[in-house]
């Protein structure tokens, strides 16, 4: 409920007239959850449920979303990892990319080249005890 309103009152700001709707349902959450982190009734309760919650399952689900994404888009699993720092979630990921021969020059170039792309920040993450420090994992098989 304190979310629903919350999202009513953000999209009745101007400050959020460029959020789509689902963005402003995240910050909506987002400021929420933060919050009853923060200084909620429910604070410690709140606190182990999203823990092992976010260990349990989400965690998992987002490596499976990224592989997925990397697999869609063509890339390399091989060396790619899913890093959470400071309420942030960033995937870094290769493509193989091969020159273009040109009059017998650039045959044999050929080379992984590493991009990395990062979602938006989630303030609350950062209230939990288990993802205050960068988190890094693995995506390769």
């Amino acid at each position: 409920m304190k979310i629903q309103k919350k999202e009513i009152e953000l999209r009745s700001s101007s400050s959020y007239d460029d959020y789509s709707d689902n963005e402003i349902k995240l910050e909506a959450m987002d400021i929420v959850l933060t919050e009853e982190l923060q200084h909620g009734v429910g604070k410690d309760k709140l606190h182990d449920m999203l823990n092992e919650e976010l260990y349990q399952s989400t965690l998992k689900d987002m490596q499976a979303q990224a592989q997925a994404t990397i697999v869609q888009n063509h890339g390399n699993l091989i060396g790619a990892e899913l890093v959470i720092d400071e309420g942030q979630v960033f995937v870094r990921a290769s493509n193989t990319i091969e020159g273009t021969s040109y009059k017998g020059f650039f045959t044999e170039l050929k080379e992984d080249i590493f991009q990395t792309a990062g979602g938006p920040k989630i303030d609350f993450l950062t209230e939990l005890s288990n993802f205050d420090v960068k988190i890094e994992r693995s995506l390769d098989y």
